[in-house]
């Protein structure tokens, strides 16, 4: 958190960056990406955390792939009065070349960011003009001081993520302030764009309103006249009202001519001489009733119907079902011993020249030969 290595290494009689004041915590953090053309060309990212900005040094860049891993050398704190620098370092001091802000904006970290940072695993979502999206930045294994702090920068796989890691890099090398590149800086040429300090992509793009004030300072003078020629239009329709209600109210009551007068009388007298009509309405009532207690009718034939069928089909199953109980528990009858056909003393075709069992002579038991 402290500025004495920044101090110790810059000679500010002689370069014109910013001295910077004693650190200052702040609510939101802000990040800063600076694209340095010193001895070799490459990009400073820093982050506001505990009042500093901790910027890590990285030759080639951020990346939208998430495959790349870019290499970030961690160097020492600057204050936040470096995010507003874009110049010439000269030749000769500390990091001499010409320094464009290639983007600035917010950025949000994902859980603790002084934890996070002191375990050396920062996860964090940038909200820049140019960069967009998550990022983290993990310390790698080895060799740690104040010259070889190695870091290594990852995109996320998000929605800003992209095959083209380098598309950002190679096809937005301006500066977000001055619109002007590393090559026109150092050549010395005006800045592009009028000064003013856009923090947030937003608030940059959001248009102002100044020449649309009137006199008055707070309403647009548009909005004024549109406004009082609506109050002129609405108060003439109320004044021709006021009018011909006053005439109305003048005028006496006309009485009906005698021609109406008439016309009612004769229309009442047919009324009345009319014999009665049943009116259509309870023709057509009756007609409802009538076809309501019919499709009844039908409705009850067909439910009985469909009862008898039934009945009739759970008769037929009782009945199948007792004349398979019957043949399963009915014992077969004794069926007669016949002997094997070519069997000896057998009756049947096949005897012919078969000897009766009776009549086979036996022979003798063998003897044992003498010795």
């Amino acid at each position: 958190m402290s500025l004495a290595r920044y101090h110790r290494k810059r000679d500010f009689a002689v370069t014109p960056e910013p001295r910077g004041k004693s650190p200052k915590s702040r609510a939101q953090g802000e990040f800063i990406i600076h694209k340095h053309a010193a001895r070799r060309l490459h990009y400073d990212i820093r982050l506001e955390i505990d009042g500093v900005l901790k910027s890590w040094a990285c030759p080639k860049g951020p990346s939208l792939d998430p495959h790349d891993k870019r290499l970030a050398v961690h160097v020492e704190d600057h204050p936040l009065e470096y995010g507003e620098f874009e110049g010439t370092i000269p030749q000769g001091e500390y990091g001499g070349g010409s320094v464009v802000l290639w983007d600035r904006g917010r950025w949000y970290p994902e859980g603790d960011a002084r934890a996070d940072y002191r375990a050396g695993k920062l996860k964090f979502r940038f909200d820049g003009h140019k960069l967009q999206g998550s990022y983290t930045l993990v310390r790698m294994h080895g060799r740690r001081d104040d010259d070889h702090d190695n870091w290594l920068l990852i995109k996320e796989d998000d929605d800003e993520a992209s095959d083209d890691g380098e598309a950002l890099v190679r096809d937005r090398p301006e500066s977000v302030v001055s619109g002007r590149t590393v090559e026109e800086i150092a050549a010395g040429l005006p800045s592009k764009k009028k000064p003013g300090k856009t923090t947030n992509k937003k608030a940059a793009d959001k248009p102002s309103n100044k020449s649309t004030r009137g006199a008055g300072g707070n309403k647009p003078a548009k909005r004024d006249a549109a406004n009082a020629a609506v109050k002129a239009v609405a108060k003439k329709p109320a004044t021709k009202k006021k009018k011909s209600a006053a005439k109305k109210s003048d005028e006496p009551a006309r009485l009906p001519t005698a021609k109406k007068a008439t016309t009612k009388k004769k229309s009442a007298a047919k009324k009345s001489d009319e014999p009665a009509r049943p009116s259509t309405t309870k023709k057509a009532s009756k007609k409802a009733a009538s076809k309501k207690t019919a499709a009844k009718n039908r409705g009850q034939e067909g439910r009985e119907e469909d009862h008898q069928a039934a009945a009739r089909g759970q008769e037929e199953v009782r009945q199948e079902a007792r004349r398979l109980r019957q043949e399963i528990t009915r014992t077969p009858a004794p069926r007669a011993r016949r002997a094997a056909a070519g069997h000896i003393g057998g009756e049947g075709p096949g005897r012919r020249g078969m000897v009766p069992r009776d009549q086979v002579r036996r022979l003798p038991p063998a003897r044992a030969p003498r010795r």
